[in-house]
């Protein structure tokens, strides 16, 4: 009994392995068996056939058909300046030129009458100058003919609006006509057109003065001194503002200074 049942094993033992030799090498293929959950997998392990390339594709490097803003340059016509003295011959305007020279010596000297005949000579070679305008217009204050001056000073800022000169003496002769007003406008313009101007500090400084402005008063004319610190009259005015703000210590310092300087308050 036992030697059948060794034979038996034999047996199938031999035919076991028969089986394995078929399935190995006559087919080909390598069985595996995996048992999971006693349940046999079957995995190929035959390589893979070869997937094609992924082609990529590159972005194209050709231009964009899109046209790119221009900006236009404008365009810069040559424009002709007109001058005062643009249809004057050179002839005639060197005689006018002399004769604005005369008339600015005759007003320094105080000859009022005089300039105003040479700046009515000036006026008949160049009816644009303003500076012909202006000077007749100080020659006019200088004989107290502020009205006459001002419609001088209307002239000159009419041909050349940005005349500091002009606008500080029209702010002037203003005062003089009690047209306080009107008068700081004018000297608020001289200072903008030329900030540096101590005269026109000085006057706008007498103006709020008048007006009773006295912090303004002072700050005004300490500005025209600290522009020319020999301005005696800016000194002694500057005193009487301290005086009556009741500053009486400040008031005599300002007074001495403009003694030094040969003002007398």
């Amino acid at each position: 009994m036992n030697d059948n049942k060794m034979r038996l094993i034999v047996v199938l033992v031999l035919s076991m392995v028969l089986m394995a030799f078929h399935f190995k090498f006559l087919s080909g293929k390598h069985i595996e068996i995996n048992f999971v959950d006693n349940k046999p997998e079957t995995v190929s392990t035959e390589p893979p056939h070869p997937q094609p390339p992924t082609t990529i594709e590159q972005p194209s490097t050709k231009p964009s058909s899109i046209e790119q803003p221009k900006v236009e340059q404008p365009k810069v016509e040559p424009q002709k300046i007109e001058t005062p003295t643009e249809q004057l011959d050179v002839q005639t305007l060197a005689k006018a030129n002399q004769k604005l020279d005369m008339a600015k010596r005759l007003l320094d000297r105080n000859k009022a009458e005089e300039t105003i005949k040479a700046c009515n000579e000036v006026l008949k070679l160049n009816p644009k100058s303003a500076l012909a305008y202006t000077f007749r217009g100080n020659a006019y204050q200088q004989l107290k003919e502020y009205s006459r001056s001002i419609e001088d000073y209307d002239k000159a800022l009419e041909l050349e609006p940005r005349n500091a000169l002009a606008y500080l003496n029209r702010g002037i002769a203003n005062a003089h006509l009690y047209n306080h007003e009107q008068s700081i406008v004018d000297l608020n313009k001289s200072i903008e057109l030329e900030p540096l101007g101590d005269v026109a500090y000085f006057n706008r400084g007498l103006e709020y003065s008048r007006l009773n402005n006295r912090k303004q008063a002072i700050a005004d004319l300490t500005m025209a001194i600290n522009l020319n610190p020999n301005y005696g009259a800016a000194y002694k005015s500057r005193g009487v503002c301290y005086q009556l703000s009741g500053d009486i210590e400040r008031a005599k310092a300002d007074f001495d200074k403009a003694r030094e300087l040969g003002y007398k308050p």
